[in-house]
């Protein structure tokens, strides 16, 4: 993985929690799932395009998100989801 973010120039940042917001900064987090557990977010949440103008991800990728929830891999985290 470092030598991936190496190429790109994006730099590997060791997570404290509470850290501020990266975007656009070319850096990524990295946590340590002993100490901060990983937690699915709402199903809405996965597999859509960026927010921002342009960022559109290929369909291949946006489907990913219901062939996952038929096949049982992700699931409903109990808040209101759009699918």
């Amino acid at each position: 993985v470092k030598q991936a973010a190496d190429a790109k120039g994006v730099s590997l940042v060791a997570g404290k929690g509470n850290d501020g917001d990266n975007l656009f900064k070319k850096s990524v987090w990295v946590y340590d799932t002993a100490a901060f557990p990983s937690y699915q977010a709402e199903v809405y949440h996965q597999y859509h395009d960026g927010f921002a103008f342009g960022e559109d991800y290929p369909k291949s990728y946006n489907n990913l998100r219901d062939k996952f929830v038929n096949a049982g891999t992700l699931d409903s985290t109990g808040c209101p989801d759009i699918v």
